[in-house]
């Protein structure tokens, strides 16, 4: 009974480490994707002034994507860009991305951004704005969500963060929805530096 006891007792203790770095891993991972969201969300939806709604949970992105159907042009219109310099995203990040992106995460309010915001559970915000889905949806049926949210003109939805190994390359998808099907969506390219995220290049763009 005392050897079970002390096999026991060592199993528990060399699962100790394990448990602790998994706690750590994950809170960098997390500290790091509420950093790239704020490094990008104001520039990336430049049309909100007032309060920004922010969907929650993040979206899924289960389409296939490649490092060659990714193709990102710079947000620096200071530089010429070329194939030999356009801003590439490492199969790493990518992998990262479909790999994190196979679940929804649940958003808290840790966006650091000098901008008054509103995480909102999306089922909330498809009964204060019904039948989005139809192209023809008018103001009016959004009246309920400016009513609730009158300083906005429309939501955000955003994916989980990839990473490369270094985490200084990272890949988001972005969408800002607005009445009448209005809006746009992005896969966005960032890079940190010197401890700092900024935007590198924008991909696959679509405007509503």
């Amino acid at each position: 009974m005392v050897k079970l006891l002390a096999i026991l007792s060592f199993i528990a203790l060399a699962a100790l480490p394990f448990a602790s770095a998994q706690s750590i891993e994950n809170a960098t991972i997390e500290r790091e994707e509420y950093a790239v969201y704020s490094a990008m969300i104001i520039d990336y939806v430049d049309e909100e002034r007032g309060v920004m709604v922010i969907a929650n949970p993040t979206v899924r992105r289960d389409e296939p994507l490649t490092v060659k159907t990714l193709e990102f042009y710079s947000t620096d219109l200071k530089t010429y860009i070329t194939a030999a310099n356009a801003p590439v995203v490492a199969q790493e990040t990518l992998d990262d991305f479909l790999r994190r992106n196979k679940s929804n995460r649940w958003l808290t309010p840790k966006f650091e951004i000098d901008r008054k915001y509103v995480v909102v559970d999306y089922r909330e915000i498809t009964k204060l704005a019904s039948d989005m889905g139809h192209p023809n949806t008018a103001p009016e049926e959004w009246k309920p969500f400016f009513k609730e949210y009158p300083e906005s003109h429309g939501f955000i939805s955003l994916s989980r963060v990839g990473f490369n190994q270094q985490m200084d390359q990272a890949l988001v998808h972005v969408g800002w929805r607005c009445p009448s099907l209005c809006g746009h969506w992005s896969f966005l390219l960032l890079a940190k530096k010197d401890g700092v995220w900024k935007v590198v290049g924008e991909s696959n763009r679509i405007v509503s």
